[in-house]
């Protein structure tokens, strides 16, 4: 009934009632994800979950997603052919996701849009595609640990995907973020205010250009991400007199991926300086000036890179696995001046049946972090045990159903235990 109510409301924001917009079930698609469960812990009380302090992504998520959670990616074309691939089109995307607590029936959905955005495709008979609006605009992530680790810039903007270069396909957008709300508060009030100088509200502008699938071997491809951010601050915000100062970055980065009928594996090597430091536009990590007091720099000094090796590889029908390891080290020239991240973790799968599967994940992290007086180290560990029950015999077959019991050793609230339902379409 929700997701019935949802496509109603999307067609009725989306697609007017007007004869050119028109939209019948041939031109119409619906995908999604989901996951939804409950859980406790061996002490009484609600589920556990704990994420590592200074990371993004949800490092070794299984038995560690509380709630629930939901991707809705709504498409109507107004032009369609049966060969997407070659033929024109012109599709509208509408994507929301809902993430309620979970606890209680009566919980609100907090829907948030994290797409909209039109696409124009195979235009006058090239396979170039056309796009403006908003959108994740992101490549591979470390599934174990939800985390986009390799071109991940979403948010708003506009650009052109698909075009012949060598071997490959180049993808180039102009990508924007506006500042977050101001951290400090104006004279007359303690609400957080949006930030507004003389040049109006400060905007970082992105120039992102991507080599995707350079051939190296028959199985064997090489991918290149390189960004251009600049910010034009505009000087002290009117209101508190905060600075927003102007400045720039880079983002450089290399995937190379291996790929058969078992598996992949993927080896990316990222460097962000300055702006871009922290290879994103949103979030703590992202590229948003009102961030300025919660750590970041945003001059020549402030510096990231990442390492990450990746891999899945199911060598027989009864057995699975996947293994991901991450080495990050940064320097932000502020407060938290430095920091090194190092990440290493495993999910094998042992397939019983048609239907029935036991996964197992183990992974231990930490987080160093240091400034001029304060130093600091966050451990973490996890392990999980989830008999499942899926369609098929694979890593990534779904939708599963899953119980779960977690223990995470450098956390005190005793063991998680649970049930939990994924499923992508």
């Amino acid at each position: 009934m929700f997701i019935r109510a949802l496509v109603l409301v999307v067609l009725a924001v989306l697609f007017p009632i007007e004869k050119t917009w028109a939209v019948s079930g041939d031109n119409f698609d619906y995908h999604g994800y989901l996951r939804a469960g409950s859980g406790s812990n061996t002490k009484g009380g609600d589920q556990n979950c704990f994420h590592q302090s200074g990371t993004p992504g949800n490092e070794f998520r299984l038995g560690n997603e509380c709630g629930m959670y939901g991707e809705a990616y709504f498409q109507a074309y107004t032009q369609r052919t049966k060969d997407l691939s070659n033929d024109e089109f012109w599709r509208s995307n509408f994507d929301i996701s809902y993430n309620p607590a979970g606890n209680t029936v009566t919980q609100a959905p907090n829907l948030y849009i994290f797409g909209a955005y039109i696409e124009g495709a195979h235009l006058s008979g090239g396979p170039e595609t056309l796009w403006v609006g908003r959108r994740f605009y992101r490549d591979a992530d470390v599934h174990m640990d939800d985390f986009f680790y390799f071109a991940d810039t979403s948010g708003s903007g506009g650009g052109i995907q698909d075009v012949p270069i060598g071997t490959g396909k180049g993808h180039f957008a102009v990508m924007m973020q506006d500042t977050d709300k101001n951290n400090l508060t104006s004279n007359s009030t303690t609400q957080k205010l949006p930030a507004q100088t003389e040049s109006g509200r400060p905007r970082t502008v992105l120039f992102d250009g991507r080599l995707f699938g350079l051939k190296l071997a028959p199985q064997q491809e090489l991918s290149i991400w390189a960004g251009f951010a600049m910010l034009n601050g505009g000087g002290q915000d009117v209101n508190t007199g905060q600075l927003f100062p102007d400045a720039r970055g880079e983002v450089l980065g290399l995937k190379y991926n291996y790929k058969n009928d078992a598996g992949y594996n993927n080896f990316a090597v990222i460097h962000g300086r300055g702006l871009m430091q922290g290879m994103n536009l949103g979030g703590y990590f992202g590229a948003d000036p009102a961030q300025l007091l919660n750590g970041q720099a945003y001059h020549d000094s402030a510096h990231r890179t990442r390492v990450v090796e990746e891999f899945m590889f199911q060598t027989s029908p009864h057995f699975a696995t996947a293994f991901a390891a991450i080495y990050e080290t940064w320097n932000t020239g502020v407060d938290i001046q430095s920091g090194r991240w190092i990440s290493v973790g495993a999910r094998p799968i042992l397939f019983l049946s048609d239907h029935y599967s036991i996964a197992f994940e183990a992974g231990a992290s930490t987080v160093r972090q240091s400034s001029p007086t304060v130093q600091s180290s966050h451990p973490l560990t996890r392990f999980t045990i989830a008999p499942q029950v899926s369609p098929k015999l694979s890593f990534f077959s779904r939708p599963v159903l899953r119980a779960f019991l977690t223990d995470t050793p450098t956390e005190t609230n005793g063991l998680s235990y649970g049930f939990q339902g994924e499923v992508w379409f």
